[in-house]
């Protein structure tokens, strides 16, 4: 690994400390994306979310107490009155008064608040958009919990050997619908096209009252708690390099690991003392990420990503030298922060360990990193699909191995969360198997080998590939639509419960077929996950 991250320094790459790497505000940029947004909204066009965001983008780009972002923020008002949404049309107004330091949208500010304040009062807060109560407890653990993980059931245990590595086994016999883990991620990313609808940090969507980074055009947040956390925690380290990054390479995964990087210099409070000392120890030590404390621990999640595997390559593999070349890139990046070093001397690379670092988790994230994804309702045809919104690294989640036929599922939760639910069931002493993207139903078991073998590097011999399962027809009813359209919670708690009783009695070979199993899903999204229509 080290030699691979030298190399990269000794051919002189891209070298980040020898330039000012900027993400400049643009207020020409700006004005311009204004007038985009308000040619499709006064055009009737109806995209108010594509309006939205451009409005947001505009936002992002204009400079902090310029009249560009105080037209912004207006313009974005109007569409929150147009959608309802009169809560929210008066943050905007709010923030807009803020920006308009020269007081030329006041009148129309004063006039526009007014006549928002008198529509929130006619409408009940169930009546506003957004306001949503979904009347649904959280989501559980089905067992209890070990006492220093209150994430993980304790019917779990991580095993070792030579063919599956590390992972995690159950003790007991586990049903379909039982809920065994809920994780947190420890670096997340928003895919490119929800950078201006989500908080960058929680990810939650709030299109109509993001505020931005004041350094970047990038990151976009639902709240001042939010900008702040993430300024603290990371993307101080990344704000003019994410930039860089997402415009050289397109590829979210690079920037997930670049923001582990930064995650884990700002858990140390950016002691690169203390992170080196923790890292040396971790090397030598054989750790289980289950038996770890983490409610009274310090940085524990850094220790369990910090271990998670990586893909060995040649060295002259195109991915490998692409990685070290990255790498060096963050490493020059970092240690120009004069917050952290000194008298940086590039031909001695000083600090080299903060690139391998950066090398480590470039390669650990192309193995461990899986996208969160929503439920949207596509027209015309009103059929719903998985759309990936974040890229994102789980450091318990990337204990599970890979079936084409999993017997567990991840769902992601609205707060955030992964909860690992079981779709098949498993006896005491089974394994605990994931999908990494490649499912039979899907995808024929040639193809599933291939793209496993290039991206994870191994061959797939799970029961599907060995018994060459067949692909199924995708699932679609349109009872099970109409519940998630209508959003009819009740219903969907009554037929989950109705099915998981039926499943769980046992019929044929003990399995779940396709078919119950993708309405289970669909029930089990609309009560814990986020549905858009």
């Amino acid at each position: 690994m080290a030699a691979n991250f030298l190399r990269a320094g000794q051919q002189r790459l891209t070298h980040c400390a020898e330039r000012t790497l900027v993400d400049g505000k643009d207020n020409r940029k700006a004005a311009e994306l204004c007038v985009e947004g308000n040619g499709m909204h006064y055009d009737n066009v109806k995209r108010y979310m594509d309006v939205v965001k451009l409005y947001n983008r505009s936002i992002a780009y204009s400079t902090n107490g310029s009249q560009q972002r105080a037209q912004a923020y207006w313009e974005r008002s109007k569409v929150c009155v147009k959608l309802n949404r009169y809560a929210d049309c008066l943050q905007n107004i709010r923030l807009a008064r803020a920006t308009d330091v020269p007081g030329l949208l006041r009148r129309k500010l004063d006039q526009s608040e007014q006549c928002a304040r008198g529509m929130l009062l006619s409408v009940s807060d169930d009546a506003t958009p957004g306001s949503s109560r979904h009347g649904v407890a959280p989501l559980k653990l089905s067992f209890p919990a070990y006492e220093n993980a209150p994430r993980v059931a304790n019917c779990l245990v991580m095993r070792r050997n030579l063919r599956y590595g590390r992972y995690l086994e159950t003790n007991r016999a586990l049903k379909v619908g039982d809920v065994v883990l809920i994780d947190s991620p420890y670096a997340s990313v928003l895919e490119p096209d929800f950078c201006y609808a989500r908080c960058d940090h929680c990810q939650r969507p709030a299109p109509f009252t993001l505020i931005p980074c004041e350094h970047c055009t990038k990151a976009m947040y639902c709240s001042e708690d939010c900008l702040n956390s993430a300024r603290t925690q990371y993307h101080h380290f990344e704000c003019a390099l994410v930039h860089h990054l997402a415009e050289t390479t397109g590829d979210p995964l690079v920037l997930l690991a670049w923001r582990a990087v930064a995650r884990a210099i700002g858990a140390y409070r950016y002691n690169l003392r203390t992170l080196k000392q923790r890292r040396h120890l971790l090397s030598q030590t054989v750790v289980n990420p289950l038996l770890l404390d983490w409610v009274h621990g310090q940085n524990i999640a850094f220790s369990a990503v910090h271990i998670l595997a990586s893909l060995t390559r040649a060295p002259n593999d195109p991915a490998e030298v692409r990685a070290a070349q990255l790498a060096w890139e963050m490493h020059c990046h970092l240690v120009s922060k004069p917050e952290l070093t000194a008298n940086y001397d590039p031909d001695n690379v000083p600090y080299q360990w903060v690139g391998e670092m950066c090398y480590q988790f470039l390669k650990a994230m192309q193995c461990n990193a899986r996208p969160a994804q929503l439920t949207r309702r596509d027209e015309p045809k009103g059929r719903y699909r998985a759309v990936p919104f974040a890229l994102r690294c789980y450091p318990l989640i990337s204990l599970l191995n890979h079936s084409c036929a999993p017997n567990v599922k991840c769902f992601d939760l609205r707060d955030g969360r992964c909860a690992v639910v079981v779709i098949q069931p498993i006896a005491a002493g089974g394994q605990l198997f994931g999908n990494y993207g490649y499912d039979y139903s899907e995808t024929g078991r040639d193809e599933r080998r291939e793209a496993l073998q290039r991206d994870y590097g191994f061959t797939c011999n799970c029961n599907a590939c060995e018994n060459n399962f067949p692909t199924a027809e995708p699932f679609h009813s349109k009872r099970v639509d109409t519940i998630l359209r209508t959003r009819d919670m009740s219903t969907a708690a009554r037929n989950m419960a109705k099915l998981l009783a039926e499943v769980n009695e046992g019929v044929g070979d003990g399995r779940v077929s396709h078919q119950q199993l993708a309405e289970l899903e669909r029930y089990f999204e609309l009560l814990y996950c986020e549905v858009l229509n």
